[in-house]
C-alpha cells in the first residue's frame, strides 16, 4: 500500500509538471527551462512558479542525457527528480484534493 502512495504521488508531481510546461509552451511558444531567471520582467512571479512546477522533469531530462558520461551525477540527478516530484505530489494531493 505504501508503494501504490508513493508512485501515486510522484505521479501526480510529474503529471503536474507536464501540464505546467505544456501551457507555458503554449501561451508563449518556448519550453520552460531554467534561462526564466536570467531576465526580469512583471512576469518573474509566474516565471518562477512554472519553474517550481516544471523542475523535476528538467533534472530528469539532464539526468538521463548525461546517464554514459557521468553516472554518479545522473544518479542524483534523477534522485532529485524524483524526491522533487514526491513532495511536489504529495503537496497537491493533500493541499488541493484533501488525500489523506
Amino acid at each position: 500500500m505504501m508503494i501504490y502512495a508513493f508512485l501515486l504521488a510522484v505521479s501526480a508531481g510529474i503529471v503536474t509538471g507536464g501540464l505546467t510546461g505544456s501551457a507555458w509552451a503554449m501561451a508563449t511558444g518556448e519550453g520552460p527551462g531554467f534561462y526564466l531567471l536570467t531576465e526580469r520582467s512583471l512576469a518573474t512571479p509566474i516565471k518562477v512558479a512554472v519553474l517550481v512546477l516544471h523542475v523535476p522533469l528538467l533534472l530528469a531530462r539532464r539526468g538521463w542525457a548525461m546517464g554514459r558520461t557521468r553516472p554518479v551525477l545522473s544518479f542524483m540527478a534523477l534522485g532529485l527528480a524524483c524526491l522533487w516530484s514526491f513532495i511536489q505530489g504529495v503537496f497537491i494531493l493533500t493541499q488541493v484534493f484533501g488525500v489523506t
